[in-house]
This record gives C-alpha cells, sequence and structure tokens, in this order.
C-alpha cells in the first residue's frame, strides 16, 4: 500500500494560489527533460556509429537500455515515494538524470552505455511518480494539468529531435558533446523540485498531514485486467514511439533526405504530436469511456506507418512530410491517453501509483524490444520493409489494447 499525503486545500478546491502555480511549473519543466536525453540519440546516429563503429543493433541498445531500467526500476518507485516524499524522489530522480548525461559525455563506449542506463533510472522514477503527484495534488485540474505534462513531454522531444544536428553543428560540438548539452535544462527542473520540497516540509511542520490509507494493496494490481489492458496500451504506443524516434531519421536519409533535414522530421514528428496529446486528456477526462480515441489513435498511427513504407518509392518531400505529421498525431494522442489512464483508472492517489508503477513497468519492457527489434530486423534484411510491417502488427494490438484500457473501470475497487 503506497501511503501518500493528502492534496492541499487549493487542489481539492481548485483555487490557483502560488503553491500550486509552482507546482505546475514544476511539472512541466521535468516533463520537458524526460524525453531529449534519449531522443536525441536518433538523429546523432549517423555520426555516432562512424565514429565508433557500432552496428545497428548495437546504436539501439542506446535506447533500449533506458527502456529496461524503467521497466526493472517502475514498481519501485511508489516505495521510494513512500520512504522519502515524492517531492524528494523527483529532486532525486532529476539529480540521477543530469549525472547520466554526463557521463555519457566521457570519451569511453562502455561510458556511453552506463550513461544510458542512468539516465534511465532518473526517467524511470519521474515517469511513475509525476502522474502521482497531479492525482494527488492538483485532481481539481486534472485534465489541463494532464494536458500539459503530455504537451511538454512532447515538445521536449520535438526540441531534442530537431535540433540536436543543428546545434551542435552551431556550436561547433561533437556527437558526445551535443548529447550533453541536453542535461543543461534538467538544473532547472532540481531548483523547482527542491524548491516544491522545502515548501512541503515547511507545511507539513505546521500542519502534519495524515497519510491516505483504505486503498488496496499493490499486489491486487498485478491481478487487474483493467490493469494489464492499460500497461499493454501504454507498452504499445511507447514501443512505437521510441522505435521511431531511433530509427526514423536513419529511414529517411536512405530515402534521399540529408542528415539535417532527417532530423528535422524527427522534430516534426514529435512537434505534431503536441496537438494530439493536448487534445486527447482534455478530451479523455470529460468522457466515460474512452474507447473511441484509442481506436483512432492507433488507426492514425497505422496509415501513417502504411504510407511511410511508400516512401522510397515517391521521395517526395510533401508525403514524407505528410505521413511524419500524421504519425506525430497518433503517437502523441496515444501518450496523452496512455498517461491520463493512471488517473482515469484508479479512484485515489494510491491506486494511480499502483497503476503507474505497474503499467509502465510492463508497459517499458515491452517498449524496449522494439528499437532493437527493428535494428535486428534491418541488419538482417538490409532495409526497412521488414521493420514497418512489424510496427504496423504493433499499431493493430495498440487498438485492441485501447478497447480494453477505454472501458469505464477502476483497478482500485473489489472486481
Amino acid at each position: 500500500m503506497v501511503e501518500l499525503r493528502p492534496a492541499s486545500r487549493a487542489g481539492r478546491t481548485g483555487r490557483w494560489g502560488s503553491g500550486t502555480f509552482l507546482l505546475v511549473a514544476a511539472v512541466a519543466v521535468l516533463a520537458v527533460n524526460l524525453r531529449p536525453p534519449l531522443v536525441a540519440v536518433g538523429p546523432l546516429t549517423e555520426q555516432l556509429r562512424a565514429d565508433t563503429g557500432l552496428t545497428a543493433a548495437a546504436t539501439s541498445m542506446l535506447t533500449t537500455l533506458p527502456l529496461l531500467c524503467f521497466a526493472v526500476l517502475s514498481p519501485a518507485a511508489p516505495g521510494i515515494a513512500r520512504r522519502f516524499g515524492l517531492e524528494r524522489a523527483l529532486v532525486a530522480a532529476a539529480l540521477v538524470l543530469l549525472a547520466g548525461c554526463a557521463i555519457r559525455m566521457l570519451p569511453s563506449i562502455p561510458a556511453l552505455y552506463l550513461g544510458s542506463a542512468v539516465i534511465g533510472v532518473g526517467i524511470a522514477i519521474a515517469n511513475v511518480l509525476v502522474p502521482v503527484v497531479i492525482k494527488r495534488d492538483l485532481a481539481a485540474h486534472l485534465g489541463a494539468v494532464m494536458a500539459l505534462y503530455s504537451v511538454t513531454l512532447s515538445l521536449g522531444a520535438a526540441g531534442a529531435a530537431g535540433a540536436a544536428v543543428p546545434l551542435g553543428d552551431g556550436l561547433g560540438l561533437d556527437w558526445r558533446a551535443a548529447l550533453g548539452l541536453w542535461g543543461l535544462p534538467v538544473l532547472v527542473a532540481c531548483g523547482l523540485w527542491w524548491t516544491v520540497q522545502r515548501r512541503r516540509v515547511a507545511a507539513a511542520a505546521v500542519a502534519p498531514a495524515v497519510p491516505v490509507v483504505g486503498s488496496p494493496p499493490s499486489v491486487r494490481v498485478w491481478r487487474s485486467p483493467t490493469a494489464w489492458a492499460v500497461a499493454a496500451y501504454f507498452g504499445l504506443q511507447s514501443a512505437v514511439f521510441y522505435t521511431l524516434t531511433a530509427w526514423l531519421p536513419a529511414l529517411l536519409r536512405d530515402a534521399g533526405l540529408g542528415e539535417t533535414a532527417a532530423g528535422v522530421m524527427a522534430g516534426l514528428l514529435s512537434a505534431s504530436g503536441v496537438a494530439g496529446a493536448l487534445v486527447l486528456p482534455l478530451v479523455a477526462v470529460r468522457a466515460r469511456s474512452q474507447r473511441l480515441a484509442a481506436a483512432l489513435c492507433a488507426a492514425t498511427i497505422g496509415a501513417a506507418v502504411a504510407g511511410l513504407a511508400l516512401v522510397p518509392a515517391t521521395g517526395v518531400l510533401v508525403w514524407i512530410v505528410l505521413w511524419t505529421v500524421l504519425l506525430g498525431l497518433g503517437c502523441g494522442g496515444a501518450v496523452g491517453l496512455a498517461l491520463t489512464f493512471f488517473a482515469l483508472r484508479a479512484r485515489r492517489p494510491a491506486g494511480a501509483a499502483a497503476l503507474s508503477g505497474m503499467a509502465q513497468s510492463v508497459g517499458y519492457a515491452l517498449a524496449a524490444t522494439g528499437p532493437l527489434l527493428v535494428g535486428v530486423l534491418h541488419d538482417r534484411t538490409g532495409g526497412w520493409g521488414a521493420p514497418l510491417a512489424a510496427l504496423g502488427v504493433a499499431s493493430v494490438l495498440l487498438a485492441g489494447a485501447g478497447l480494453l484500457a477505454g472501458a469505464d473501470r477502476y483497478v482500485d475497487e473489489p472486481v
């Protein structure tokens, strides 16, 4: 059972005080930093492989390793929050993320992999706990704040994908330094969460909070069909997103685009996801069922993947832009919906914490297979037909999982 302090009075009544604004800012700034250290690898893959001699499968491990860390550590995040407090845990997560970015800059291939794993540790904790903070302290603004969280995740990914190559070239940096740059904004997140934590300690000293009790043990979540459906939906959309961010630039370069243009398309993929990430959470919290929204996201992804299969044959930029935008809309909507499921499929913050940890553990274990599978398929076949076919199958499975996860059920109530 996860015992967490209840929401503040402002969080319950919906009033926007200075503490609420600070908390929302802390959520947004941390979210901006949760994707760039991973997404920036894709546009820099060509430079990285030319310098290190890594194969496609070995390079894909730079994305797969953090996802495996997500899978292993996500169930532990609620326990960390219970022992040290949500705010302290999020400060620690930001510091670990910063350390991983620094380690990855060292001139060593082992350091490259070690830094990627450390980055995964920091992001894993934050991934699980940020939705819990929103559920606990910002419940009166759930739809708006989940939309903001999803949008800032997409904006961070878009900025890293689109700017990784131009920024590195403009500053005269090699690929290692270009990756390390994305650790600098994490310092702002560290400062904001430290401030939130200090305010929480001061408030608790004046009026000690009563733990939230009465929710079922987290082991019950592992027996919930609804939780498994949410985990499958979260995992499949993550697999598609991380596979595309890792390999879309390489696919487009093989289709005839230059390195910078391919990086810009990767940025467009994430930027176009902002619309879906913004709209879906706002709509989802007002609807009793989210089945239609989940199926629509999957259909959009499937159509865009089919269009990408035609890119080498057409090579027309307008079609490349169209399929990339559709992919972004589908992926952005899916990630926004998946994150919102953590709050919608649980009645209490403790249930949301248990669901978030379980779903992200299972989901990221599934997601970790995506970039690696595509790397292996590309190495074996020498083309992109088989990898795109695998993504097409994933979009069909995503639709099925969404129909189950979108049903109006809760994981923390008796079956």
